[in-house]
């Protein structure tokens, strides 16, 4: 996994060493909210988000190694430590991916906008954004849900920290939340287009993450009730 993940960190690197040649020394670098170019730059800044990526990837390197560092030795907390990290290290291959994604998007349109023969390419950079930040909120949702208490991955309030109980509920919960966010911003993107899709995304994430918040609130104090009750607190 190790190494089809660093093979997806390079070949947006790859692509564009490949395809730079190719474009003219100034190419579009920014676009206004109405999908507009106004901002026009070296070709070279095409490399920009490929070096991010890979910089990304060996932080997420450094978090996973660091989690297994800081796991005690303890049973409990080893057996959580292993199943964080095997979250993490499934997750990392589509933030990567949507990221090298973002990448390839960039290139066409790099390459449409800048030569008058195809610039009447009609490419919705945005919805297509869209409907990669849809895709990636399901994985990324799937794989919340299956964290256990930690400090690093999952929905960490006050709330969901309180035991294992309200770990598990809540970020079950809000990992579902997140996929249904997915699902509804990729329909979004066959109904709407432009700026409007990443606005119903975010519309989408900000309804998801109330209503987690609630149901998290709801299920801690029902746990603390228990608690109170049994005179026991919080559950190491």
């Amino acid at each position: 996994m190790k190494k089809l993940t660093w093979g997806i960190a390079l070949l947006p690197l790859i692509a564009t060493a490949a395809a730079v040649n190719f474009l003219p020394e100034k190419v579009p670098t920014h676009y206004n909210a109405a999908g507009e170019i106004d901002n026009w730059g070296s070709r070279n800044s095409a490399f920009i988000l490929p070096i991010i990526i890979i910089i990304f990837k060996a932080i997420f390197e450094v978090i996973a190694r660091a989690m297994q560092s800081r796991a005690v030795d303890c049973e409990n907390s080893a057996d959580r430590a292993k199943q964080n990290i095997k979250v993490l290290q499934k997750i990392i291959p589509w933030v990567i991916g949507a990221m090298a994604a973002f990448q390839f998007v960039m290139l066409v349109k790099m390459c449409a906008d800048s030569h008058a023969d195809i610039s009447n390419m009609p490419i919705d950079g945005m919805r297509i954004y869209a409907f990669i930040f849809g895709l990636i909120f399901i994985p990324i949702g799937n794989s919340v849900s299956k964290t256990r208490r930690n400090g690093l991955i999952g929905f960490r309030l006050k709330w969901t920290l309180y035991n294992d109980v309200t770990w598990q509920k809540s970020n079950f919960f809000g990992g579902v939340c997140l996929m249904l966010v997915g699902i509804c911003t990729m329909i979004s993107t066959a109904f709407v287009s432009g700026l409007a899709d990443l606005l119903l995304m975010v519309a989408y994430l900000n309804v998801a993450i109330v209503v987690m918040m609630v149901y998290a609130k709801r299920v801690y104090d029902e746990e603390k009730a228990k608690g109170d009750n049994s005179g026991i607190g919080n559950q190491e």
